[in-house]
């Protein structure tokens, strides 16, 4: 059951990297192969929550309030820091979504594949 965790929301998106960050660093070989299969679509579902994740802070950061949520932004350009956070984090939505697509694409096409359910011979 997912409950809704509004204190802890940078404790989460640490914990996040430090997963993703190992999980990275252990798949260079699936030594199960079957597993890569069941790997996408949990990759996937990953994909679409960091997906939903940047629209609400494309959301937020479109109702933030100069001297409520921030003391105003130091100039460096013609647009304003703001605006270009909001403006990267619509496209890091968009590119969520992509990934999202692209990885329940290889799950249906590892779906035809005959995945061998045991580990390899010699794989720890």
């Amino acid at each position: 059951m997912v409950s809704n965790q509004e204190g802890r929301q940078l404790e989460l998106a640490e914990r996040l990297a430090e997963v993703a960050h190992t999980l990275a660093h252990s798949i260079r070989t699936v030594p199960r192969p079957l597993d890569s299969y069941r790997m996408l679509a949990e990759l996937a579902a990953a994909q679409r929550s960091l997906a939903a994740t940047y629209s609400q802070l494309v959301a937020w950061h479109s109702h933030v309030i100069d001297g409520v949520d921030y003391d105003g932004e130091a100039k460096s350009s013609d647009e304003s820091a703001l605006e270009e956070a909001h403006g990267h984090l619509v496209v890091a939505q968009l590119h969520a979504h992509g990934a999202d697509g692209a990885l329940r694409a290889a799950h249906d096409a590892s779906h035809r594949i005959r995945w061998h359910d045991a580990p390899h011979s010699g794989a720890a």
